[in-house]
């Protein structure tokens, strides 16, 4: 019997909307006066495959605690709340949290934090703690703001799946020396190991975005730094990066660095004096500001 009740609020969300058609998709927000809104960067997942694939990545337990950044009418919610998790959803647009609500408010393992997730994420932490996962189609202007407070702070999930711009998936897994590479790949990767899992092409959305998709997961490394070392390093990195067509020693003597430190620790640690900060891998990095920071 208590199987049969779990069943029943899928049973009425499936039959209140089909993810997987696009016109009853603009049916339903036509009958609810939504409209698409292109600065929250909405585009429904309207192939179940895709969804499925990337639920398939999430590699966590029933009753794990989720976090899901903006779900829009809820086609991976559902995905979540049908493997068990105890899922947190963070929603911007209020046509949308309305329709939330009414969908999946009932349901015991669901809290919806209305409003713009980088305002809002302290309070689901606050009510249930670090969760194990975070997933969500990210915006591409919002994409490694998102993913840097998660990274900075003690919201550290230990998973991460985010469906993103294929520019933004080419700039957390870029390898020192590539074009890619940026202050913003050596934050995810000093925390996470990145992996770009798969691509989606703009025909599993509606409507089609002009741009190329790929979903990305991310690892907690078991030696992760705290965050309070994350975010100072982060903050030292993005000085190596300012310009990236000056060396990695202007760069920081314009951030205030003393010259003759830094040659001292790039003797210490085996680095030219001329490269720049795109050549130096994370570890590389991470070795020079313990240097520099010890003076």
């Amino acid at each position: 019997m208590q199987e049969n009740k779990k069943e029943k609020p899928f049973s009425r969300i499936e039959a209140a909307v089909n993810y997987d058609a696009p016109s009853q998709i603009k049916k339903l927000l036509d009958e609810l006066g939504l409209g698409m809104r292109k600065k929250y960067g909405q585009n429904f997942l309207v192939s179940p495959d895709a969804r499925k694939k990337i639920a398939a990545l999430f590699n966590v337990q029933a009753g794990a605690q989720a976090w899901e950044i903006g779900p829009g009418l809820g086609a991976m919610t559902l995905e979540a709340l049908q493997m068990g998790l105890g899922l947190s959803v963070f929603e911007i647009d209020k046509g949308f949290t309305d329709f939330l609500k009414t969908s999946y408010g009932s349901l015991p393992n669901f809290h919806l934090f209305e409003g713009d997730f980088l305002k809002t994420w302290k309070n689901a932490l606050a009510s249930f703690g670090q969760p194990e996962l975070v997933f969500g189609n990210l915006p591409y202007n919002i994409a490694a703001a998102i993913i840097a407070v998660l990274i900075e702070n003690n919201a550290r999930p230990q998973r991460m799946v985010f469906t993103i711009q294929k520019e933004v998936a080419q700039r957390i897994c870029a390898k020192a020396g590539t074009k890619d590479y940026s202050s913003f790949s050596v934050l995810c990767q000093f925390v996470y190991k990145p992996k770009l899992a798969f691509n989606l092409p703009p025909g599993v959305f509606w409507p089609q975005p002009r741009v190329q998709s790929s979903v990305v997961s991310m690892d907690l490394m078991e030696d992760a730094p705290e965050p309070a070392a994350s975010r100072a390093f982060s903050a030292f990195t993005r000085q190596c990066f300012s310009s990236r067509r000056k060396t990695l020693l202007n760069n920081l003597k314009a951030a205030g660095y003393e010259e003759a430190m830094f040659h001292k620790a790039c003797a210490k640690l085996g680095i030219e004096k001329g490269i720049r900060a795109e050549s130096i891998s994370p570890s590389g990095l991470f070795a020079l500001y313990t240097l520099l920071k010890q003076g």
